[in-house]
């Protein structure tokens, strides 16, 4: 994959495997297994991904890019639409977890 390839890669999914996620250079974020997601921020607003994976094991991915979602909420608006709740679920299910890792951090 070259560099301009790598750069348009924002919303990734495993459908095999595992792999471990880490941001802010290496810290451990977790292992994302089939059905999990990254670069979903990425994929919405437009920007940098913020994490960082490696493969644990073989690894098949799901790659969704911004004109591909554009396309399919504009062809198939029912499955553009429950791919942005999906992603919406996502998003604000790591805001919330980051929220209560933050205030926890704050309370040592």
């Amino acid at each position: 994959m070259n560099e301009e390839q790598e750069r348009k890669l924002k919303g990734l999914s495993p459908r095999s495997g595992e792999l471990t996620s880490s941001v802010l250079s290496d810290l451990y974020a977790g292992i994302l297994g089939k059905g999990d997601a990254f670069g979903e921020v990425a994929l919405l607003d437009g920007g940098s991904r913020s994490a960082s994976v490696r493969t644990k094991t073989v690894v098949t991915v799901f790659i969704l890019t911004q004109d591909r979602l554009l396309e399919i909420t504009t062809k198939e608006p029912r499955l553009g639409s429950a791919l942005l709740w999906k992603l919406a679920r996502v998003v604000t299910g790591r805001l919330r977890e980051s929220a209560g890792s933050l205030v926890e951090h704050i309370k040592e």
